[in-house]
């Protein structure tokens, strides 16, 4: 289903995690034990959210559309959750669930796509720019 081998990195460490700048922004906050990692250039289009000290990825996500990073399969706890604490996942999952990501359309930068958005992009309608910036 997914493409790749999910846990063909470094298992069986039981180190806990380390949120990269990925995970942070998708509300992560809490680290856990790492079991069964992936290699994290095993596959394109993986957006790494945990590591451990090889560089595994303990918690990630497979993006299956070309140019869409906030969604796809999300795996952020690589433990046996039969026999760990589940409750403890919850504000996780509920962060990830829950997260936006990065907002294109959000022209201002205040966190919200609004009529501000769309007020900014008619006040430079069909205005001539160069690109690349210079």
């Amino acid at each position: 289903m997914l493409g790749f081998n999910a846990s063909g990195g470094t298992n069986d460490t039981g180190e806990q995690v380390a949120l990269t700048a990925a995970g942070i922004e998708w509300g992560l906050t809490q680290t856990w034990p790492s079991l069964r990692a992936t290699p994290p250039t095993i596959t394109e289009n993986l957006t790494v959210l945990a590591t451990i000290s090889d560089g595994s990825a303990a918690g990630w996500a497979k993006h299956y559309v070309p140019g869409d990073y906030y969604r796809g399969f999300v795996r952020i706890a690589d433990f046996d959750v039969s026999t760990a604490d589940v409750a403890m996942l919850n504000p996780a999952l509920l962060a990830v669930a829950e997260s936006k990501g990065a907002l294109p359309a959000n022209l201002n930068e205040d966190d919200a796509v609004d009529f501000l958005d769309v007020a900014i992009l008619g006040d430079t309608w069909l205005d001539e720019l160069s690109w690349p910036a210079p």
